[in-house]
């Protein structure tokens, strides 16, 4: 994982205060999530389980590089109907397609 500076940290943050999403890219994969409960009290992610954080500085750092630290940054994401997932905005990642319709799902 990437150390991010603390105006990247302030920018993440400000970005998610104003309803953004974020998602951990890994292998050029879109991964997990990263929100912001409707409070702006906490900062709530999924990867590899889920919890929160306060929402400060500090405690996004703490989350992006230790709980992400397994993937190379964090991206903004928008919700997929089709994938059933969050997925990067920027389409030079791929996002993972959790719906029932693609190919690996159920062995069809």
């Amino acid at each position: 994982m990437k150390h991010f500076t603390n105006k990247e940290i302030a920018e993440i943050r400000a970005n998610l205060n104003n309803g953004m999403v974020y998602c951990g890219i890994c292998n050029g994969c879109g991964t997990g999530r990263i929100t912001v409960s409707p409070d702006l009290k906490w900062i709530r992610w999924n990867h590899y389980g889920s919890s929160a954080n306060e929402n400060t500085n500090r405690d996004l750092r703490w989350m992006l590089e230790t709980i992400f630290d397994d993937c190379e940054t964090v991206v903004p994401a928008e919700y997929s109907k089709y994938h059933v997932n969050y997925i990067p905005i920027d389409k030079q990642y791929r996002g993972i397609d959790l719906s029932t319709q693609h190919p690996n799902v159920w062995g069809v």
